[in-house]
Parts: structure tokens; sequence; C-alpha cells
């Protein structure tokens, strides 16, 4: 069995770079979102714009909706580049000690 395999992946790896690999996993993952996550934002933005109409601006959530529309195009980047992530959690857990440390030493 391991040698049926093992042919298998010989044949797969055979004439194609670890870079060319990559590659194609992020197309992959792009057309996966081109077909998947782009028309449940395209539904998304028209129901914001939707409720932009109904919401006076004044309030918090006519405030966050025209927030939101405002960063249309940044927040709909992730659908053109495989490798960047629905949300900046990494980076936040990353700063977190930072913002923490500064409120606890002004304390002391």
């Amino acid at each position: 069995m391991w040698k049926a395999s093992k042919d298998r992946v010989r044949r797969w790896w055979s004439g194609r770079s670890p870079g060319c690999i990559v590659w194609r996993l992020e197309r992959r993952i792009r057309q996966w979102r081109q077909r998947y996550t782009r028309p449940i934002l395209k539904k998304l933005w028209q129901w914001l714009e939707q409720q932009k109409d109904a919401c006076p601006e004044s309030s918090a959530l006519g405030k966050a909706i025209a927030y939101t529309l405002k960063r249309r195009v940044m927040l709909s980047r992730f659908l053109k580049d495989g490798a960047l992530p629905l949300n900046n959690n990494r980076a936040e857990r990353a700063i977190r000690p930072v913002a923490m440390g500064r409120s606890l030493y002004t304390s002391f």
C-alpha cells in the first residue's frame, strides 16, 4: 500500500517545483473565495446600503454602517489575495502585551 501511494506522490511531484505547488494552492484559495465568498459579501454590501437609508446617521448603528461602507475596498481586499487573512486577530494578540503593559506601568 505504501509503495502505491509513494509512486503516486512521486508522479505528482515530478517536474514540479515547491514554488509552483504553492502558487497552485494560492490560486485555488482565491478561486474558492471568488466563488463562495464574493456573493455573500455582495449581499452584505446591498443590505448595508439598505440599512444606511433606513437608519439615522447620528446613531451608533448609522456610524458603524457608514464606517464599514467607506472601507468597502479595504475589507474586500482578501478576495483578491489568498495570503491575506479575513481578520487581524494574530496582530492584535501580538500587540496585546504591549498595550496591557503600558496601562499597568502607569499605575505604579
